[in-house]
């Protein structure tokens, strides 16, 4: 196993046969097979771990906090996050 300096350019080496995979996140491996069609994301919807994104606000502005939950709230309801999410991730919608 080789560890990769930066997970910026590693796409380009599996690409060119001079890497065999690469593990990351299930947003990232979705988001690149979108922007490199010779990839693929392996099992996106079911990884073999789990974790979660989060979003940094200050901290203590607890009226900030309560609009981006329900932002986050509405936007997963309302057709908001597929919308925002398409040029990232193409067609396929992560959990």
């Amino acid at each position: 196993m080789i560890r990769w300096k930066d997970n910026n350019t590693i796409f380009d080496q599996i690409i060119a046969g001079k890497a065999d995979v690469m593990t990351t996140d299930a947003s990232e491996t979705v988001w690149v097979a979108n922007e490199k069609p010779q990839l693929c994301a392996v099992h996106p919807d079911k990884p073999f771990n789990f974790s979660q994104k989060g979003y940094l606000l200050p901290r203590g502005d607890v009226d900030f906090k309560a609009y981006v939950d329900q932002w986050l709230n509405i936007a997963r309801n309302d057709g908001t996050w597929p919308a925002a999410t398409k040029p990232w991730f193409g067609d396929q919608q992560l959990r």
